[in-house]
């Protein structure tokens, strides 16, 4: 019979250890799902979110403008070799008539004796034809 008892008795324990080891971890859940819904945890999830996207807006703003920096950039540039400031400079001329201002193309838009104005890098002419050759 003791040897009954003691059985017992040791299953008693093994049992009521089960029981407040059970009891260990739903009290532990409860204190992590009681912390996760405390006000300050909650506001301090919020602030690391407003970081994060803080972050990601800065970074696609920088991104962003970057893009239209480099293509404005190259805007510039082409702008800048169809500048006919930049054709005069490399030795081309513009020639218009005189005095209406029209752009000549071919010899064949020019007469004898007519005026015409040279746009040149430095300055401009005022010339009046003396020969037309096609």
């Amino acid at each position: 019979m003791e040897k009954k008892v003691k059985e017992l008795s040791h299953k008693l324990t093994l049992e009521m250890e089960k029981y407040l080891s059970l009891k260990e971890k739903k009290l532990l859940e409860i204190k992590n799902l009681l912390r996760k819904r405390h006000p300050q945890e909650t506001i301090k999830l919020g602030e690391e979110r407003l970081k994060f996207f803080k972050n990601r807006l800065f970074y696609s703003i920088k991104t962003y403008f970057e893009k239209k920096e480099k293509k404005l950039e190259n805007l510039g540039k082409l702008l800048a070799t169809l500048s006919p400031l930049n054709i005069l400079q490399r030795g081309y001329s513009i020639v218009k008539s005189y005095p209406e201002g029209k752009i000549i193309k071919s010899a064949k838009e020019v007469k004898n004796g007519e005026l015409l104005e040279i746009y040149l890098s430095e300055g401009r002419l005022l010339v009046e034809v003396r020969r037309v050759e096609e």
